[in-house]
């Protein structure tokens, strides 16, 4: 079955492909498809507005079935800062490690508990639904490793030591939140 993704991001795109290719699906792009997110705002005040937001704008453009995610990071004491505005803190532009930096630096002194949340729409003609996955952690008092994308060189999920950068792939795509909302989506699929 082959399974189209509306995002750019490239990390997100691989891990996508690492999970459910294994499984027998095909993941399609954007770029493949000839859709495209320009224009598209995430107005949405939740992940899953935005999730479905995103599935239903592509879906608009080729009326095909779309798998969209919305996810982001949340320190449970600076609540304000992350969560749907995760990839925007700072601006889209700003360099991670500049984003890491400011975050530790916030974070001094304070509890580093944190919760990465995904949120997968899938939507379509005859489909409507969505998938959460959640991930217990902590924030690093340090940037370790420079695997993955995004907040991971700074999250240690629960029951590591390290951050998913060091942790890598494997380890990444069993615990993650992303993975845990897939896994709920691909049994979804099977049952179709």
């Amino acid at each position: 079955m082959k399974i189209l993704i509306a995002t750019h991001n490239p990390g997100k795109l691989k891990e996508f492909r690492l999970i459910l290719e294994p499984q027998g699906y095909e993941v399609l792009t954007l770029k493949e498809s000839g859709a495209s997110l320009d224009g598209f705002e995430e107005t949405g005040a939740t992940f899953e507005e935005n999730a479905r937001l995103k599935a239903k704008f592509i879906h608009d453009q080729l009326g095909v079935d779309v798998i969209a995610d919305d996810s982001g990071l949340i320190i449970h004491s600076l609540p304000d800062i992350l969560g749907v505005k995760t990839a925007r803190f700072m601006g889209e532009d700003t360099d991670y490690k500049l984003k890491h930096e400011r975050i530790l630096k916030m974070l001094e002194n304070k509890n580093r508990e944190a919760t990465f949340f995904a949120v997968i729409a899938y939507y379509g003609k005859n489909v409507d639904e969505v998938f959460e996955g959640r991930c217990e952690g902590q924030i690093a008092t340090s940037i370790q490793g420079s695997d993955g994308f995004g907040y991971d060189p700074i999250f240690i999920p629960m029951g590591y030591q390290d951050t998913f950068s060091i942790l890598g792939a494997d380890v990444k795509n069993k615990v993650s939140h992303r993975a845990k909302a897939l896994v709920k989506l691909t049994e979804f699929l099977n049952e179709k």
